[in-house]
């Protein structure tokens, strides 16, 4: 018996990161040794009071239920963090997810309506072409080019926007290109969607792992 998947899912490719990374795996276990250009992970490990809260949250039972928006005092911690890097934002105002790809699903398929178009950068994660696709929406690239130093083109964001446009995905520092938007760009974004009802979607999960300047958040211009 052969059941096919859903008329949605037919160009809904694989990640190729993750083809690339089962092939380095299989190289692995046969004793070569291969440096991986993968996904975005770091080569330390998670540090030892990380590790020690998470052990001890196991011996105190903490394993249950929580509730369906994430622990309070979680939430109430990371707000306290955003507070100190000049954001505000309430624990009400905060979702706990399982890491970022369910949040790049849940943000994309909570709010992408079949015919909404959404404005992704170019080259960006391929997350935010498959999902769209899945939920019907019509994306639009926005290209981020060496001679410009990868930054966004008013200009050019501008003329993608039209009375469709539900959504603009900002990812900074950029997977695949590690670029990091300046004020200037994210300036743009603030602009181009000030008086519109367009989510901006602002992807930092490399925020800390910027080696030269400090990333600048698009959160609070957008939000602005």
């Amino acid at each position: 018996m052969s059941i096919e998947q859903a008329n949605r899912m037919r160009n809904a490719e694989l990640s190729g990161i993750r083809v690339v990374m089962d092939k380095c795996a299989q190289l692995e276990k046969q004793g070569k040794k291969v440096i991986q250009f993968t996904v975005g992970e770091p080569d330390f490990s998670t540090a030892d009071y990380i590790k020690e809260a998470a052990k001890q949250g196991i011996d105190e039972g903490l394993m249950r239920y929580c509730p369906s928006q994430g622990i309070e005092e979680l939430r109430s911690a990371i707000s306290a963090r955003y507070a100190e890097e000049g954001l505000d934002y309430s624990p009400e105002e905060i979702l706990i997810t399982t890491g970022a790809a369910q949040g790049m699903f849940a943000s994309l398929m909570s709010y992408l309506n079949e015919g909404d178009e959404v404005i992704i950068p170019n080259p960006g994660y391929n997350t935010y072409s498959t999902v769209p696709y899945i939920a019907g929406a019509v994306m639009k690239g926005y290209d981020l080019l060496e001679e410009n130093d990868f930054q966004i083109d008013p200009e050019q964001l501008k003329s993608l926007i039209t009375e469709k446009t539900k959504m603009i995905v900002l990812i900074s520092p950029n997977n695949p290109i590690g670029s990091v938007l300046n004020k200037e760009s994210i300036e743009a974004v603030a602009d181009a969607v000030r008086g519109k009802d367009i989510l901006v979607l602002s992807d930092e999960i490399y925020d800390k792992l910027s080696y030269e300047d400090e990333n600048r958040s698009a959160s609070r211009p957008c939000r602005e």
